[in-house]
């Protein structure tokens, strides 16, 4: 059975969900876990959004609960995505594209 885990450190708490777009919609909730203020940003700054996945160490019952790290199965490696350059101005829109 495929599950996602959302690690929150605001307060420190793992949920687990059963579909990515419900680990998706969860991780969209954590808006008090800011990494940066929107104060932060200049309108004219030019910053990107990177995201990793890592897969942890598992025990496996027909291994006699022996663990097995999963990244091996990555060839050590994290997908990895970083987007394009955005405008700090573009996080201020709201989703009707308005500015607040």
């Amino acid at each position: 059975k495929q599950q996602f885990a959302v690690f929150g450190n605001c307060p420190p708490e793992t949920t687990f969900f059963s579909s990515m777009d419900s680990a998706c919609s969860a991780f969209c909730t954590l808006n008090d876990c800011r990494i940066v203020m929107l104060s932060d940003l200049s309108d004219n700054g030019r910053y990107s959004i990177e995201l990793f996945a890592v897969l942890g160490r598992t025990p496996v019952r027909a291994l006699d609960n022996k663990d097995v790290d999963l990244m091996y199965y990555w060839d050590f490696k994290r997908p990895f995505i970083r987007t394009d350059p955005l405008l700090g101005r573009s996080f201020l829109q709201t989703r009707s594209g308005k500015q607040p």
